[in-house]
């Protein structure tokens, strides 16, 4: 039951649903979870876009470790949104009337909190007040430009957290 109130969820925000949602996925389970995974792809996508802009804004001696965190939480991500596609493959080629995807989305939106985990976290600190003041001193920027600092959230990380917030 869970799996379904995620997907409704999901869908009403994310992809406009109509009113016969329910009903739709009641008599196809499989497409519809599909269109979910189309949604978590949106979700994955701008991640991936508010990550590259956040990442410069990074002190350069923690780059690759977030770098490192961010790759492999899109790789568990991807991971998981095939193990769906798998299940839902099997479910279409068992002629499965009343599939259970429980499971399979709960590992997705672990993987999908993950990925905004590490945003969040790399927001937080080039954010912060301590941080700006740190790049400032940094001597890794060039000597005519201060170092960057944030200044306005970016383009997409709004959109990002309720997209996310609207799959629970």
């Amino acid at each position: 039951m869970r799996h379904i109130l995620v997907l409704i969820a999901v869908c009403g925000f994310l992809i406009g649903c109509s009113p016969t949602w329910f009903q739709d996925f009641k008599d196809d389970p499989s497409r519809q979870t599909d269109n979910v995974l189309n949604s978590v792809a949106s979700i994955e996508q701008v991640s991936i876009v508010v990550f590259n802009q956040l990442k410069p804004l990074i002190p350069s001696a923690r780059q690759g470790e977030f770098q490192r965190k961010f790759d492999g939480s899109i790789v568990v991500l991807n991971k998981t949104m095939g193990a769906v596609r798998t299940a839902v493959k099997v479910a279409a080629e068992a002629q499965n009337k009343n599939p259970d995807f429980t499971a399979v989305i709960a590992d997705v939106m672990t993987a999908v909190n993950e990925v905004r985990g590490i945003i969040t976290e790399i927001h937080d600190l080039v954010k912060s007040p301590s941080m700006s003041a740190a790049m400032n001193a940094t001597t890794d920027a060039p000597a005519a430009l201060p170092a960057p600092v944030l200044t306005a959230d970016p383009v997409g990380y709004t959109e990002l957290g309720e997209m996310i917030e609207s799959t629970k």
